[in-house]
């Protein structure tokens, strides 16, 4: 949302054309640019998932096949691999932090962005639609690190990766 709104025209000069049509705006730029990054303060409970206008930009790139690159500082990852490594129990703790979505419930810092994106979802996907779409992208994520781990236990390096013909 930072490099694709102009977050100057929308905070600052307050301007019609800024958050008026996020939601299309982000869409068309979201789908030019082709990949999105998120920066998430920790795995359990990130304010991520509790703001509706990052939800609802998950949503978006879920709806347009937009592949998520999910970044963590270095103690919350490390926190979570720990979580992982302690098997089965661990894994669906992850799992139940990183996937209580409520998009009918999360917030936004103005009050009337808050309802026209909760208007607009309302309107088109619907809050279970919204909510199961950013969980199927946390869970995709949480697996993706998983495997990435297991690699570098078993020693398994990108450049001996192999495809085969």
């Amino acid at each position: 949302c930072f490099f694709v709104n102009n977050q100057h025209r929308i905070l600052v000069q307050k301007s019609a054309h800024g958050s008026d049509n996020l939601e299309s705006m982000f869409e068309k730029r979201l789908a030019r640019i082709g990949t999105m990054v998120v920066m998430l303060d920790e795995w359990k409970e990130p304010i991520y998932l509790s703001r509706i206008w990052t939800i609802f930009e998950q949503a978006c790139a879920v709806k347009l096949r937009i592949p998520v690159t999910m970044l963590l500082p270095p103690s919350a990852s490390s926190s979570l691999i720990a979580k992982l490594e302690t098997g089965r129990k661990g894994i669906e703790e992850v799992q139940n932090h990183l996937q209580c979505i409520d998009s009918e419930h999360a917030r936004a810092f103005k009050p009337q962005d808050e309802r026209r994106v909760k208007t607009h979802i309302q309107n088109t996907l619907g809050f279970p639609s919204v909510n199961q779409a950013v969980a199927q992208s946390m869970a995709t994520w949480i697996g993706g690190v998983f495997h990435n781990h297991f690699e570098k236990l078993i020693g398994i390096r990108d450049d001996e990766i192999v495809e085969k013909p």
